[in-house]
């Protein structure tokens, strides 16, 4: 969505600590950042940038945006026109119960105002209408890469999902444009580091994203299997395995 007002209001609407412990039970930790904490350059600090959960601080922003009457549903309007969030919902690539935190998200959300709709579409209509054609205001994804180098992969300007990237925010800041392809090419770990934490920061002081959780995948093996590796991207690498007899 367009709206930073709106952004950082529904960021502040959204209790992830809780979703999260309540859906997961502890075994997917609820992230804090783009970045998973074990990826290098991930920067505990940026969270500081990032709104805090505080409802009323949600509904402030949104009386200062101009969306100060509510409805007789309890949605807030602006001349005539309910706040509504498009946030299409695709069955068959839907995972670790994310239709589960998207109705507790609709439900907090509602609480200080903000109506999300939430279509169910097929894959083609997913592609090509909403990630392609940009019909929407939020959506899920999440990314697995083994550098922090995802988040230009993520959050430069012309990486968008049309051009097979994975700018699905449609972020579009120079600055984040310019961290990133600095970091990208810099041979100096601690500048880029830096860079990337500027990156850090600002995808959420911006509230471009709202961190929900951290994937844990288990693997179990037998003692029988030898040869079992993992790519960089901590896949499990079956090609060179055997079974011991």
């Amino acid at each position: 969505m367009q709206d930073s007002a709106v952004r950082r209001a529904l960021s502040s609407a959204i209790d992830v600590d809780t979703l999260v412990d309540r859906i997961y039970f502890g075994h997917y930790p609820a992230a804090d950042n783009a970045l998973s904490k074990t990826t290098a350059a991930y920067d505990p600090s940026a969270h500081d940038a990032a709104a805090t959960y505080n409802p009323d601080n949600a509904a402030k922003l949104l009386d200062e945006a101009g969306w100060s009457t509510i409805d007789s549903e309890g949605y807030r309007t602006k001349n005539g026109q309910r706040l509504t969030l498009v946030w299409p919902y695709w069955p068959d690539g839907t995972k670790d119960q994310r239709e589960i935190v998207a109705e507790g998200v609709q439900a907090q959300a509602k609480s200080v105002g903000i109506d999300i709709q939430r279509p169910t579409v097929d894959t083609g209509t997913y592609i090509d209408t909403y990630l392609v054609g940009g019909a929407y205001d939020i959506v899920d994804v999440s990314f697995a890469r083994p550098t922090p180098d995802v988040l230009r992969f993520a959050f430069f300007s012309t990486n968008t999902y049309a051009k097979a990237g994975g700018n699905v925010a449609l972020v579009n800041s120079p600055e984040i444009d310019s961290w990133v392809t600095e970091a990208a090419s810099t041979t100096d770990a601690a500048k880029s580091v830096d860079l990337y934490s500027n990156v850090q920061k600002e995808v959420l002081k911006q509230a471009y994203i709202i961190p929900v959780y951290t994937p844990v995948s288990l693997v179990g093996i037998s003692n029988s299997v030898s040869g079992l590796t993992f790519d960089a991207q901590t896949y499990p690498n079956f090609y060179d395995s055997w079974l011991v007899s």
